[in-house]
Parts: structure tokens; C-alpha cells; sequence
């Protein structure tokens, strides 16, 4: 049982060579076992290398001197280096280390250890579900009358504790009269099933487990008893906490407590994500003892400590399966751990899978569990009369339109569809036809949700088109049909999503249209038997698809039988959509799926030839979700805070991994295999989680440790793609590779710095000036003063540009024009100088202008420019025109980026190189987009004239991704957000402009006298247009005058009337940053957007909700920062004083990073001390470094042993003299009172 986990490669073909000693002992002890895939000692890179010779013996190390001021941690082989040098300088040693020619040889040794012991740490503190009667209904014989015409089945989970009597009508109850009317009063005659069981137990005080269907009224089965606990048990603050998985379920939830709160005197507050937490924050404080909330959003406000549990002594979940589903697991858990412990719990779900059953294991106490129905059988409502349409494509409009007119005027109608783009469509098409219809899905913001869902309740559109975003928890009285215009990815999701009708009692009507596609096909078995159970007759044609279906799973299952015998492939993507495109490129559509342990990625399965086995292949595809693994502190809380520097790390599995349970899913997978094929993305972050799964398919017994490190990695490839299309997969599958160790070991090293150093300066400042910044800059919701050896110099750029702005606008700039009038035309004329700082040299032309206004003709030149076509774009490229040109920050460019890649539309957006290979096909490219109603005309043009050619310059990063390019041709309307494709069209559009023409023009210079002062009117003449008709916003950056008027012939002498004198100023913008930072070495070409979230107020969800050092501004004037942009992208912030441009739809026209004062404060306090701390180079040699790892020429634990002395030195120095920051962060009071006494002892220093 114990090597299951590990018997990835239990089949393997070939065997490890006869070796001599230890390895060759434990070879014959595992004699008839089973090979085994993974051998870390023994990684090679590249594609099966021929073995290599021995490496160059080097000389043996001095044993490392003693160190008293350093704990005692062994940084390997280094460490007598070190020692030996440190009389010329730390820095000068670091530096000799660099650009060392020789490769080094790896140690030997599990470089990856830490992951399969994170692996072994995760396995034994998952939850482990063990009270048995609180999974499977016990056998009892069930008396009660009420529960047996009700299918309620009720029990205790622990001991013998009887389960009260349902209370079948409100009388029984014994309700308080107002809330008694209040029932009465909004058409309520009886409590529904799961209210007459719930609230005799609830009102106990006994915590419930409550499985029903959707719509049976478990919203008012959890809200009566707590009005009745609260009305029994005085206090103040939130005192009932109910937590709901979607903004539309709380908001609905909300409603329903809000129509009962003048009856029972409770009012209710909502928060939820999507809106600012500062509009939702008084309504809470304004002392409502009922909170609804989202866990992510609740999450927010007790991380920033602006809401307290402490009262809550109720605590109800709804939707449990579905919070879990959508990854609120942590949150939850981390929600729970600061209510009190005396508290009485409900939960609420649908279904009853293992992970809610774990849920409630851990969070209830003693629960009596009450079941309505049999919550594993996949059943309709009775009530909901069910229809299927089998029809074409085009013919859905037409019966979608037939179906909503045979509805009422005062009924509602709800359309699901599949995919968010056709959810905006079929809204636009009916509202063509006269039908008032709004979309709903997950592009919308939460106030065009809110007023889609408002309109269809009071009747203003009657018809919602949406996604499943939905499907669950939404309460709408009055939908009397649902149309599922496309059907639903699962049997589960089309009961929830019919479940929208026919809802209290009421009647319902749905409609399902199928296509006869292999697809639909599928999905019409499981709607077939959701009829059939709910009694529903099933059409002929639906028949016949169900029994094609049938029949194909039978011949399946017997192809199965056949080729069981072949060996299988696991092969692991970054992200379940590449896995999808992967196996459907390979499989060329014949596959299937099915689900494993993980839900939230999904298994394809198929059959073909393997190239590393020379054979047929069982192919089981699959992937993670991004990194598994996580790094922290094996102990975080040092005596010392300077010991964190030379403290063990320990690799963690990530939240969202342990969740999704992505470690176990592929360990089974990995259990049935016998090779691994990678497809993670062919950067250093993906060869690193390469590492990563690869730990998972070989953890071991430690017993068999030595065996092991004698079989090698023989089994595992690694996939090399730069795009998702059919012919690069295809290729990339028969040219697998090896994955890279130093790649991987790369990032190793980058993560370990960046943790210990980053950790150590950010506690230091946090628990010495945190609670003083807070005060001094109003920023109550802080919860750090962070120090990261790539964010801080990050930051200093835009504090440098911020100076010199500051500096600037100290002087006045006088900039002379004079305007003209030639043939009714006026035109302005440019001072030859430019401008002047010289305040009385400008008065003195100002007068002289004003007294002589006349201008006379001296000369005109004409000079002939030329203007190189772009070289291929670049990840640095693509930032900086996103942030100048887009409207987008790094993080969101590259976000939507990656997005497109993962669809196929564009090559791997993260490269460093500018240059075509040889061998990339340019004119097949070109020819994809010849038929594109946006640029295939000039494509087409192109590609006539055979003047094809590759940029002669650029730069090539050997290994490196080729430059980004589109991959398939996409019109504008198959991108169902603005941003796609705005990005999408930019990188199209570089391409093609790279292989087009330079562009040439003449510059012509008219030059007239003015009072003895030499003015210039400037125009272009374009002579060859060349690349300006892919790129024609390049016209503007060139700054090329074309003037769409003939210039009359001029004489020497003509004379010309004068006009005024103005002055202009600038401000500091991000594409600026970007550029700064890759030409200083700061970051590579994927870290660089994280860097700059760090700054940026978009997307901090995770590390912390916003650290206040910069505000992103749209354009200023006057040297004034421009108006604040939200988080949405528009400027909708706070105002500023400059008067900036905004695009055609509304957005700031460029984005601009503006320093705050705690940033500026933060940034000059490390200038202070130490400001090498916070400038380039120090990051830029890092990095430097941290390439070398990747190159083979430096060890990961020389450069970490190197870098950490470096700033461990100087961390020391910084802690010493941290008293002279003081007025950086605290006030002057403040000040007074913190150095009042003689030796009082900082906060923080020695913690």
C-alpha cells in the first residue's frame, strides 16, 4: 500500500545498469519491485543527452572558519570561500564571483527534497473525515407521519439524542404575532419541509447539517432562529454571520433578511467584492446584528481589522459545496479562527461531497443532520415541467424568440448560454426583436449585475441572458421559464440551473435546446435521466441521440479492454485550458474526459503513438493550476529577527492547490503511469513547477531512497512550445525533451532571497513605524511597511522621476510660438531654441515680438528621414505600449495576454527576444491573417509583392522564446472583452509592421526672422508609407506633420503677422518604469509586471490590499498629477488638479505612477541609512547572478550564501541606526513621547 504513491513507471520498459557498492546493495534489495520514474540525484538536461565525460576536478575548499555572530547553519562548500575573501570587501568578492567561465558540475544530493517533504507534511494534516454517521444515513425506521410524507430523513450524528418534532404549520411555531403577520403577510401559509425540521432543532440551540434541493426555503429555515437567539441573547455588534459563496446569493439573502426586519426588529448588512469596502463599511458599523458576506470579501475587512467577530455567537454557511467549489476553503477557515468558540453553527448545501463533509466534521458540534430527499441522486423538482429541442444552430434565435413570446407580459424569463460573448449576443438579438432583455456574467461589475437583476424584478426587462454565474442562489419570483440556449456543462449544473423555476411550491417551465453534435449529444444522457426521474417524457429525437451516445460508450468500453494492456502517459499542463488544447491537437478530437480527485481540472483521455516508447500510448492529459509548492520559514519566529537570514526554509503546497486538491489528484494519476510528459509553460517558472510535479509522481519510503538515486530520470520528458497551435504541439510532442535542473534551481534561489530578505527588512520597519505611518498618513487599512529587494529600487525609479518633476516645476519654462496666417490657414511657428529658462531674455522677446509683428521668409530645407520598422516584439515591448497606448498595467497586459495565449490567438507572450529564427515560417504566418477585415488588405498587398523580410536587426536570446506573434486570424467580435482585443490587435498589428518597409519622408523647414529671432514651420511629406499602414498611430509618435493644404511658393522676405508666447510641463509615466527597469537589469521579462503590482493599487489581493506608496494617474497638465484611476481601469478616482486626455471610451489616454507621501517617506528613510538598499544595482547583480544559476556556471547555494551575507551586513547596520528614522514616520508628538525616557527600548528592534 505504501508505494502506490510512487509507482509512476510500475511497467517500464527498460532497466537501470548493474552498479557497484551502496547503490548497487540497495539495487538487489529492491530486486522485483516495481521501476521507478524519478531519480533527483541524477537530472540531466536536454533532450536524452549522450553521458557526459567527468567534469574538471576543482580544487577542495578550506574548512569554513568559526563565526560566533552567525547561528549555525551550513551554506555548503561556500562558506570557506567566503571567509577567505572578506578582507577585500563583500562586495568585491560577490563581483569576482561573477562571469566565471567554467561550467560547474551540480552537486549530488536531492536538490528537491523540500518538495516531496511538503508533499509528506500536506498529506498528514489534511482533514481526515471520521464520524462516519454524519456521511451515510443511518438505518432507522423512520415513525414521524410529517417526515415520512415529506421524504425528510433526520438523525443525530453523535449518541442517542432524539431529533425534535417538525413544526409543520406556524402555529406550531409559537412565532411572536409581528413576525407571525410578516409571514402571512408575503404568502406564506405553512412552513416549506426543510423550515419545519430545521427551526424545532435550530431553536434548541443544536447545531444542523441541512441537505435540500435549491428553492425549499432554506434561507428563512436559518434566518427565524436566529432571530429568535438574538431576541433571547442581549449584545451589540455582528452577532449572526452568514456566509454565502456569490455576491448575487448574499445580495438575495440581504433582501430576504431585509422584508422580515421591521417584523423581527434585526436589521442585516451586506459586503461582498466588485464594489469599494468603503461603501459597504458604515453600514456594518452603523451596528446591524445580521452580517451577509462573501468569505473573500469579509476576509479583507479582518485582515485590515476594520470589522470584529467577537459577538457572533451564530454562524450560518449557505451553499457550503458551492464555496468550496469556488476555493473559499482557506478563507473560510481563516474566517472561523476569530469567531469565538462557543457559537452555535448551521450548514447548508445542495450535495454532500467529502470536502463539506470535512467542513462540517471540523466546524460543528454534535450537528443533528437533516436531509430532504436523497442528496446523491441528481433529481428535478416535480414541479418543473421539462422540454427538449433537438434543432440546428441557426435555428436557436428563432425558437428562443418563439418561447419567450409564449410566456406572459408579468412573467419572467431566464436564458442560460455557455459562453460570455454569446451571452451579449443572444441579449442584442432579442432586444433587435422588440424583447427588453439584459446580460449577466462574470465581465460585468457588480452594479450592472445588481441593476440586471433589479430591472428583471420589477418587470423593466423582463428576459436575463447569463452565465452560470447564475445558475445557483438566484431567487427571482415569477420566472416561469428557463431556456437553456446552450446546455450545461454537467447534469448537476442543468438541475440547478432549471431550478430557478418552479420554485416555493410554484409551477415552472423549462426548455433545453440541443444540436446533434458529439457534444450536446453527450449532455443529453444525463438530461434524459433527469427527466425520466422526474417524469417528464423524453422526445424521439433526444431518443436517438442518447442511444447513439450509448452505443458509442459500449464500443468504447470494449476498445478500453483492448488497449488496457498499453502503457500510459501522464502528461501535466500549467493550466486546465492548455491541457483541453493539447489533447485536442494530439488526439485530433477523439478523446474523452473524466474527473478525477481534483475538480477544478479535468482529465482527457486517448490513444496514440508515443515517440520515447516507439509505441502506442494510453495518454491521460491533464494539469495543475500554477505553482504547487509555496516557500516559507521552518521556523518565522527567530529570538533573533537577523537569524531569518540563515533560517531553513520549507517548501509548503499552496492554498489553492491543497484546496483543489491538486496534489492528490495527480498522484493518482501518477500511480497508473508509466511515463511523464511536462507541457508547463518553457520559461524559468515553468521548468520549476516541471521540478514540482515531478516530486509528486515520486514520493517515496524513505527505505527506498538509495535504490532510487541509482534508476535516474529516464522517464520523463519535457515538452518545448512557444504556441497553442496544432502544429507546434504536434512538433513539440515528437521532439520531447529533458526538463532543465539549473532553470529550476534558478528560481529556487530567486524565491529564497527574496523571501529572507524581504521578510526580515519588512518586519523590522512594520513593527517599528506601522502603527506611527498609520497615524501620520491617514492610512488606517495598512498592514505593512514592506522592503522587497526588486520592488524597493522599483520604487525609487518613480520617486527619482518624481524629483525631478518636483524640480522642474520650480522654474518657469517659456516656450516663444508665433502663429501665421497663410492663404486663411493659421499656422504655428516653433522658437528655433525651443525654450528658455530665462525669465527676462523671455520678457525682452515677448516685447520685441509685440513691437515688430511681423515674420519674413529666410529659408526652406528639405531633408529626406527614414524611420525603421519595428524589430519582433518582446515582452518589455508589450508593457510599455499596454501602459502607454492600451490603458492597461503591466499585471493586467500580462493577465490578458496570457489568456490569449492559452486560446491559441497569440504566440507565448514572455520573451526577452526581438529577433525571428530562421526557421519560423513569416509568409504562412502573414498568409493566416490575408482574409482579416481589420488589415487584410495591407496583408494581402504584402504578400503580392513578395518583399518579405525578416528585420535584419534585433536581438536573439539564445534559448529564449522567439518574439510574440498572432498564431490565428480573430475579428473583433469573437473577443468578448475590449481589452483582448485591443491587445491582440496590437500585437498583429507589430507583426506585420515588422516584415513591411521602413517608412521614408521629407522633413521640409520653413524659416522665417522674427524681430532678429529664428522661427520654424515644420511639415512631412510621406515618400514611402511602408510599415505607418499596419502601425498608423506611429504617425503621432514620430511626430510627422502632414498638412492636408498646398503649401503656396514663398518668396525670400514675404512677410508674416505674430500671435503669443505659452509654457508647458510634464509628469512621470509607468512604459517610463518599464523601461528603467529592463535596462537596469531589475526583473526579467515575467517578473516585471509583478513588480510593479507591488506599486500598482490593481490586483494586491494577495500579498496585501494596498500598500499606499503610489497612486496610478491618468495625464496631468501643468505639472499636476492627473485624475486617480480605480481599479476598474477608468478614472473614476480622486480628482487631481491637472486636466488630463482620455481615450474614445472613456479611459485615462495613458497611465502615469505618481509617488504618495508614505512612499516617499518610506523610500527616503532606506536613502537614509543605506541607499544601495533601495538603487538598481544591487537587485541588477542578483539577477545576474541568479542567471548564472540558470546558465550552470554558479550553485544555487553559493550565490544564496553570497547575497544573504551581503544584506544580512547590512541589515545589521540599518537595525543599529533605525532611531535617526523617526521623523519619517511619526509625527512630532510622537516623537517626543517614543524618546522621552533615557535607554527606552524601541518596538520591534530585537523581536
Amino acid at each position: 500500500a505504501k508505494s502506490e504513491a510512487w509507482k509512476l513507471g510500475a511497467r517500464a520498459k527498460s532497466s537501470a545498469k548493474p552498479t557497484s557498492g551502496p547503490a548497487a546493495a540497495a539495487s538487489a534489495a529492491g530486486a522485483g519491485k516495481p521501476k521507478v520514474l524519478i531519480a533527483p540525484s541524477k537530472i540531466s538536461a536536454g533532450a536524452a543527452p549522450p553521458p557526459k565525460a567527468p567534469a574538471k576536478a576543482t580544487p577542495p575548499k578550506a574548512p569554513p572558519p568559526t563565526k560566533a555572530a552567525r547561528p549555525s547553519v551550513s551554506h555548503g562548500s561556500t562558506a570557506g570561500c567566503l571567509a577567505g575573501r572578506r578582507s577585500r570587501g563583500l562586495e568585491a568578492a560577490l563581483q569576482s564571483s561573477i562571469g566565471r567561465g567554467t561550467k560547474r558540475v551540480a552537486p549530488e544530493g536531492d536538490d528537491f527534497a523540500a518538495m516531496a517533504a511538503a508533499v509528506k507534511h500536506h498529506k498528514s494534516a489534511t482533514p481526515k473525515v471520521k464520524a462516519l454517521a454524519e456521511v451515510v444515513c443511518p438505518d432507522y425506521d423512520e415513525r414521524d407521519p410529517y417526515r415520512l410524507a415529506q421524504g425528510i430523513r433526520a438523525w443525530a450524528t453523535q449518541g442517542d439524542k432524539a431529533v425534535p418534532a417538525p413544526w409543520a404549520t406556524f402555529p406550531d411555531a409559537r412565532m411572536p404575532a409581528e413576525l407571525s403577520r410578516a409571514f402571512y403577510g408575503f404568502g406564506f401559509t405553512a412552513p416549506t419541509p426543510i423550515q419545519a425540521q430545521v427551526w424545532p432543532v435550530a431553536c434548541q440551540g443544536l447545531d444542523v447539517i441541512g441537505i435540500a434541493r435549491t428553492g425549499s426555503g432554506k434561507t428563512l429555515a436559518y434566518l427565524y432562529p436566529a432571530y429568535l437567539w438574538m431576541g433571547s441573547h442581549r449584545g451589540s455588534g455582528v452577532r449572526s454571520l452568514i456566509l454565502a459563496p456569490t455576491r448575487e446569493l448574499a445580495t438575495q439573502i440581504h433582501e430576504e433578511a431585509a422584508k422580515f426586519a421591521a417584523a423581527a426588529k434585526f436589521t442585516s448588512a451586506c459586503v461582498y467584492g466588485g464594489v469599494p469596502k468603503k461603501e459597504q463599511l458604515p453600514l456594518v458599523r452603523a451596528g446591524a446584528p445580521i452580517l451577509v458576506a462573501t468569505p473573500g470579501r469579509l476576509n479583507d475587512f479582518l485582515e485590515s481589522r476594520q470589522i470584529s467577530l467577537q459577538s457572533v455567537g451564530y454562524l450560518v454557511f449557505d451553499e457550503a459545496d458551492r464555496m468550496l467549489d469556488m476555493g473559499f476553503e482557506p478563507q473560510i477557515r481563516d474566517i472561523v479562527k476569530q469567531l469565538p468558540r462557543r457559537r452555535q453553527t448551521l450548514m447548508f448545501s445542495a450535495t454532500w461531497p467529502e470536502e463539506v463533509q470535512a467542513l462540517a466534521h471540523d466546524f460543528l458540534q454534535e450537528p443533528i443532520h437533516i436531509q430532504v430527499g436523497d442528496p446523491t441522486a441528481l433529481q428535478a423538482n416535480e414541479d418543473i415541467s421539462q422540454q427538449v429541442v433537438v434543432l440546428t444552430p441557426d435555428q436557436k434565435d428563432e425558437m428562443l424568440l418563439k418561447a419567450v413570446r409564449s410566456t406572459r407580459s408579468q412573467e419572467r424569463v431566464l436564458v442560460f448560454v455557455a459562453m460570455k460573448k454569446n451571452c451579449d449576443l443572444v441579449a442584442r438579438t432579442l432586444r433587435k426583436n422588440g424583447v427588453v432583455a439584459n446580460a449577466m456574467h462574470s465581465d460585468k461589475d457588480q452594479q450592472e449585475r445588481e441593476e440586471a437583476l433589479q430591472q428583471l424584478r420589477s418587470g423593466a426587462a423582463r428576459v436575463l441572458v447569463a452565465t452560470d454565474v447564475a445558475a445557483r442562489g438566484l431567487d427571482v419570483k415569477g420566472i416561469a421559464l428557463v431556456v437553456n440556449y446552450d446546455p450545461a456543462n454537467s447534469t448537476e449544473d442543468h438541475v440547478h440551473r432549471i431550478g430557478r423555476t418552479g420554485r416555493a411550491g410554484q409551477k415552472g417551465r423549462s426548455m433545453t435546446f440541443l444540436t446533434r453534435s458529439g457534444e450536446d449529444a453527450y449532455k443529453a444522457v444525463g438530461i434524459a435521466e433527469v427527466m425520466e426521474k422526474a417524469g417528464c417524457p423524453v422526445p424521439a429525437e433526444m431518443q436517438q441521440l442518447v442511444d447513439r451516445v450509448r452505443q458509442r460508450q459500449a464500443q468504447a468500453r470494449q476498445s478500453d479492454q483492448r488497449w488496457e494492456d498499453l502503457p500510459k502517459v501522464l502528461m501535466v499542463a500549467e493550466k486546465p485550458s492548455v491541457a483541453k488544447l493539447v489533447a485536442e491537437s494530439l488526439s485530433n478530437g477523439r478523446l474523452r474526459f473524466r474527473k478525477g480527485q481534483s475538480r477544478a481540472v479535468q482529465i482527457f483521455e486517448f490513444v496514440t503513438w508515443f515517440p520515447p516508447a516507439q509505441q502506442k500510448c494510453r495518454i491521460l492529459q491533464t494539469s495543475t493550476i500554477g505553482h504547487i509548492f509555496g516557500l516559507d520559514f521552518e521556523d518565522g519566529r527567530p529570538p533573533d529577527l537577523a537569524d531569518l537570514f540563515y533560517a531553513n526554509v520549507k517548501k509548503t503546497v499552496e492554498g489553492a492547490v491543497a484546496k483543489n486538491r491538486i496534489v492528490e489528484h495527480i498522484q493518482e494519476l501518477a500511480s497508473e503511469a508509466e511515463y511523464l510528459a511536462l507541457w508547463l509553460d518553457c520559461d524559468r517558472e515553468g521548468e520549476n513547477i516541471c521540478y514540482e510535479v515531478t516530486s509528486l509522481c515520486s514520493t517515496i519510503p524513505e527505505e527506498m531512497l538509495l535504490w532510487l538515486h541509482s534508476v535516474g530520470l529516464e522517464n520523463v520528458y519535457r515538452a518545448h512550445f512557444s504556441a497553442l497551435t496544432q502544429p507546434e504541439i504536434k512538433t513539440a510532442f515528437k521532439t520531447l525533451g529533458r526538463p532543465d535542473k539549473q532553470l529550476a534551481m534558478a528560481v529556487d534561489a530567486r524565491q529564497e532571497l527574496d523571501l529572507k530578505i524581504g521578510v526580515t527588512f519588512t518586519r523590522l520597519m512594520t513593527r517599528t513605524f506601522l502603527n506611527y505611518a498609520k497615524e501620520k498618513f491617514r492610512v488606517w487599512d495598512q498592514t505593512c511597511l514592506s522592503y522587497g529587494p526588486c520592488q524597493t529600487p522599483t520604487l525609487w525609479f518613480c520617486v527619482e522621476r518624481h524629483k525631478e518633476i518636483e524640480q522642474f516645476q520650480r522654474q518657469d519654462i517659456f516656450t516663444p510660438t508665433v502663429t501665421v496666417n497663410i492663404e486663411d490657414y493659421p499656422v504655428e511657428l516653433s522658437w528655433e531654441e525651443g525654450s528658455t529658462l530665462d525669465a527676462g531674455r523671455s520678457q525682452k522677446l515677448e516685447r520685441s515680438l509685440q513691437a515688430r509683428p511681423h515674420a519674413s521668409l529666410i529659408e526652406v530645407t528639405s531633408t529626406r528621414k527614414r524611420a525603421r520598422r519595428p524589430v519582433g516584439l518582446n515582452t518589455v515591448q508589450l508593457l510599455k505600449a499596454a501602459s502607454t497606448g492600451l490603458g492597461m498595467s503591466p499585471a493586467q497586459c500580462m493577465k490578458v495576454a496570457e489568456g490569449l495565449y492559452s486560446s491559441g490567438y497569440i504566440s507565448y507572450p514572455r520573451t526577452e527576444t526581438t529577433k525571428y529564427s530562421d526557421t519560423f515560417d513569416l509568409v504562412g504566418a502573414l498568409r493566416e491573417q490575408a482574409n482579416h477585415p481589420s488589415w487584410g488588405k495591407t496583408v494581402s498587398y504584402l504578400l503580392r509583392q513578395g518583399s518579405i523580410r525578416s528585420p535584419v536587426s534585433g536581438t536573439d536570446k539564445g534559448g529564449d522564446h522567439p518574439p510574440i506573434t498572432p498564431m490565428r486570424a480573430a475579428p473583433k467580435d469573437e473577443f468578448s472583452k475590449g481589452k483582448e482585443w485591443r491587445l491582440y490587435d496590437y500585437v498583429t498589428r507589430h507583426f506585420i509592421a515588422s516584415l513591411m518597409d521602413d517608412a521614408e519622408y521629407d522633413e521640409i523647414r520653413y524659416i522665417f526672422d522674427v524681430s532678429g529671432e529664428r522661427f520654424v514651420f515644420t511639415c512631412h511629406e510621406v515618400a514611402e508609407r511602408g510599415f505607418l499602414y499596419a502601425m498608423p498611430w506611429k504617425v503621432n509618435d514620430l511626430k510627422l506633420e502632414e498638412i492636408d493644404w498646398q503649401m503656396p511658393d514663398m518668396a525670400e522676405g514675404d512677410q508674416l503677422p505674430v500671435d503669443e508666447v505659452a509654457v508647458t510641463r510634464d509628469t512621470t509615466r509607468e512604459s517610463e518604469l518599464v523601461a528603467l527597469m529592463d535596462k537596469n537589469g531589475i526583473g526579467t521579462d515575467a517578473s516585471i509586471p509583478q513588480h510593479m503590482q507591488s506599486l500598482d493599487i490593481e490586483g494586491l489581493r494577495r500579498n496585501v490590499v494596498d500598500r499606499h506608496y503610489v497612486m496610478i494617474c491618468g495625464p496631468g497638465a501643468d505639472g499636476q498629477r492627473g485624475e486617480v484611476i480605480s481599479k476598474g481601469g477608468k478614472g473614476k478616482g480622486r480628482k487631481g488638479k491637472g486636466k488630463g486626455a482620455k481615450g474614445e471610451d472613456g479611459r485615462p489616454a495613458s497611465r502615469h505612477m505618481v509617488p504618495t507621501p508614505m512612499g516617499l517617506s518610506l523610500l527616503a528613510a532606506f536613502e537614509e541609512l543605506d541607499a544601495q538598499l533601495c538603487r538598481p544595482p544591487i537587485r541588477a547583480f542578483m539577477e545576474k547572478q541568479v542567471a548564472q544559476i540558470a546558465e550552470g556556471l554558479l550553485d544555487k547555494p553559493d550565490v544564496t550564501a553570497q547575497n544573504l551575507d551581503l544584506f544580512h551586513s547590512k541589515f545589521l547596520r540599518f537595525r543599529d541606526n533605525i532611531s535617526s528614522l523617526d521623523r519619517f514616520f511619526m509625527r512630532k508628538d510622537q516623537m517626543a513621547q517614543s524618546w522621552s525616557g533615557a535607554g527606552h527600548k524601541r518596538q520591534g528592534l530585537s523581536a
